[in-house]
């Protein structure tokens, strides 16, 4: 993708962002975030001590259900 938006201002104090290199600019650093915050949430669900708790919390019965079929009982 191009485009022909001029994202510096030359100006006599020097040369300053323009409002798309600015956008651009933002939109980078909400990018990387996002990325950051995934990264930790792949550490996180690697950890059995805590990724497997917290993916059981969220599937209530799971546990019971799993009980009940080891120990031969039909659903």
């Amino acid at each position: 993708m191009t485009s022909a938006l001029r994202l510096l201002d030359h100006n006599p104090h020097g040369v300053e962002p323009t409002i798309y290199a600015r956008e651009l600019l933002d939109r980078g650093l909400i990018a990387f975030d996002e990325l950051r915050q995934a990264v930790k949430h792949f550490e996180f669900l690697a950890n059995p001590a805590e990724g497997a708790g917290f993916r059981l919390c969220r599937m209530p019965g799971l546990l019971g259900q799993t009980d009940a079929r080891r120990n031969g009982e039909s659903d």
